[in-house]
């Protein structure tokens, strides 16, 4: 092991009698054990030799530590809560190797909706439905944007009425503002400044609001009349943008 957990509460209220000396022992030990992944060996002679204690006190004081917080096994002198950390590594690790000869962590598998649609299926873990995007169907971002439900029909005769152009945008937008204000009850009156809207030298110039503004400004209430420079506008006529 190359890490290993160290709970300064834990420590601090376990140690608190040592010396700096014992300290530094005490250090040295659980460095050997969680480095060998092992007991501590059973002669002290040994023990010695591995911490590098060379003088008479660091030598008294690793004997100190050994008998305080290890226990002599069969196998050497055991310290509880290392041999318990080294058994999680170790079965972690084997459970890593294992994973690896298989080719990684196993994938999520997914199980199909009863629905019976194979482009939908639910992850087993959440149980959330996933949808996958098919051929047929239109990106979000399209240039023209599907009307919300429940907005009145007439929104879509508005809608087709309008000048073709660069300002015909926000459909959506429209569509929530027809809606809001209930529309349909103005609907032809609408459709039929449009109409006269379109015979204008304005509008044929080009000159044209985008729909959005024509909604928020109640343009159909203006009472504008159809200019004698037009000489009548085509239904599929672009206008530019202002």
């Amino acid at each position: 092991m190359n890490y290993y957990k160290r709970n300064i509460g834990d420590y601090a209220a376990a140690t608190r009698h040592l010396s700096m000396l014992e300290h530094g022992a005490y250090t040295l030990l659980m460095d050997f054990y969680y480095t060998n992944e092992a007991p501590l060996p059973k002669e002290f002679s040994e023990i010695f030799r591995r911490v590098g204690a060379r003088g008479k006190e660091e030598r008294f004081a690793v004997e100190t530590v050994v008998k305080d917080f290890f226990v002599l096994e069969s196998d050497g002198w055991v310290q509880k809560r290392c041999a318990d950390e080294i058994a999680i590594y170790q079965a972690k690790a084997e459970k890593n190797q294992v994973n690896g000869k298989a080719g990684g962590r196993p994938k999520k598998k997914t199980i199909p909706l009863e629905s019976g649609n194979p482009e939908e299926t639910q992850s087993v873990i959440s149980g959330l439905p996933k949808i996958t995007l098919t051929i047929n169907q239109e990106p979000l971002n399209s240039n023209t944007p599907p009307t919300p439900k429940g907005v009145p029909c007439r929104f879509e005769e508005f809608w087709e009425t309008w000048p073709k152009g660069e300002r015909k945008q926000d459909k959506v937008k429209c569509a929530q503002k027809w809606k809001r204000n209930g529309l349909d009850l103005v609907a032809d009156k609408i459709l039929s400044d449009i109409a006269v809207k379109r015979q204008t030298e304005k509008w044929q110039s080009g000159f044209i609001e985008a729909p959005l503004v024509y909604l928020n400004g109640k343009r159909w209430e203006d009472g504008v009349e159809p200019g004698h420079s037009g000489s009548g506008g085509s239904s599929d006529w672009t206008g530019r943008a202002i």
